[in-house]
């Protein structure tokens, strides 16, 4: 049978006119006719909508055919789905991985290691969590004159843009003594 004779079958087996299943759907009874004498065939998302309303599983208004496209269609719909979300995880990821990195070359050291392996063994919570409190604990240090930056200061500039100086003392200057600007 094609699928516009199955579903016709189903439509009369659930005691419904053209007319009936057409507004349960939202559609026109000529719609249905059309689709019950193969004139037109029904999206998949269709063949859904009309199962459900029928009441009936969706292959008992699919041909063969229809059917075995329509499962072949859900499992690939269900494959990008997880593969739309495993590229978002592993982007997450890598972009995690870069900042890490930005920040250890950044700032350097052995405590940025020590922290950033650290964010690694938690979870989002907590890593939430340590974001947040190092966020207040900023804005309190801020508040204290000692560590304000001095008026002529300007923000850090980001690490792509950086300019390095040698800050070192020359070699017969004595001790201490840095390099005037």
């Amino acid at each position: 049978m094609t699928t516009g004779q199955l579903i016709q079958q189903a439509r009369k087996n659930a005691g419904l006119s053209q007319k009936q299943l057409g507004e349960k759907l939202g559609l026109s009874a000529s719609m249905i006719g059309q689709w019950e004498n193969d004139l037109r065939n029904p999206k998949m998302e269709t063949l859904e909508r009309i199962a459900d309303a029928l009441g009936v599983p969706i292959s008992e208004i699919c041909s063969k055919d229809v059917l075995k496209n329509y499962e072949i269609l859900k499992r690939s719909r269900e494959n990008s789905r997880n593969l739309v979300q495993e590229t978002k995880d592993i982007l997450e990821q890598y972009a995690l991985a870069l900042r890490q990195q930005e920040a250890i070359k950044v700032l350097g050291g052995e405590k940025i290691e020590r922290f950033v392996y650290a964010m690694n063994d938690l979870n989002n919570d907590g890593q939430w969590k340590v974001v947040n409190h190092a966020v207040d604990y900023a804005h309190d240090l801020a508040k204290i004159p000692e560590y304000q930056r001095e008026c002529a200061e300007t923000a850090p500039q980001s690490p792509s843009t950086q300019v390095e100086t040698d800050t070192t003392p020359a070699p017969d200057a004595p001790e201490g003594a840095e390099e005037a600007e």
